[in-house]
Formats: C-alpha cells, structure tokens, sequence
C-alpha cells in the first residue's frame, strides 16, 4: 500500500513539473532546496508547529487549534503567512547553517519556538 503512494506522489510531481516552462521549474526546484532546511516540528510552549513542504517547493505551517496555511517568501529566511496580515516566522540558524529556531512574531507577542528534528 505504501509503495502505491509512493508511486501515486511520485506520478503526480512529475506531471505537475513537466507542466511548467524551464524557468519555472529551474525556480521550483531552487526553492525547493533552499527551503528543505526548514521542514520539521519546532516546539512551542504546550505545543509542536510542524512546517512542511509542498507543491513547487512552497512551505506551509501546522500548529494544532489554527487552519494549515501556506508561508509566503518575505526576505532570506523570514516568511509571512499568507491569510494572516502582520505576522511573520523568522528561522534562526546555526553557524553550519542549519536551522536552530523558528520566531513566530506577531503584532503583540513573540514566540520562540526551537527545532526539534
């Protein structure tokens, strides 16, 4: 069952690539590598965000209790939640590069939420 998924994923990505110019697929699969550093869970106080990767490479985040919403690119890495005007995700990093952090900043509060895995 699990490798019918696999390959229904795998039909579907390269459907939905063969489907853009080369520019757009170069700029998909550019971001798609520069975002994968920051797909995990990150802990928040009482709670797990989980941010994800999906079509074109665009991120997304979960957070129990709040919709799934798509993040949209605001500066290197600092994003926006595309339904909610005014509040931002900052990822910190490491000195590698890696991601250390993720700053759920909002009109009167900010959170800080470490990087699980």
């Amino acid at each position: 069952m699990k490798l019918g998924i696999t390959l229904l994923i795998l039909l579907f990505s390269l459907v939905s690539f063969s489907q853009l110019s080369d520019e757009e697929a170069r700029l998909v699969a550019k971001r798609q590598k520069v975002n994968r550093k920051y797909i995990g869970n990150y802990e928040l106080p009482g709670k797990s965000a989980r941010i994800t990767m999906k079509e074109e490479g665009r991120l997304w985040v979960f957070v129990p209790g709040m919709p799934e919403s798509m993040l949209e690119f605001i500066a290197p890495n600092t994003y926006s939640i595309a339904e909610i005007p005014n509040y931002e995700l900052e990822f910190t990093l490491w000195e590698d590069g890696t991601v250390k952090s993720l700053i759920f900043k909002q009109p009167n509060k900010t959170v800080n939420a470490r990087k699980k895995d």
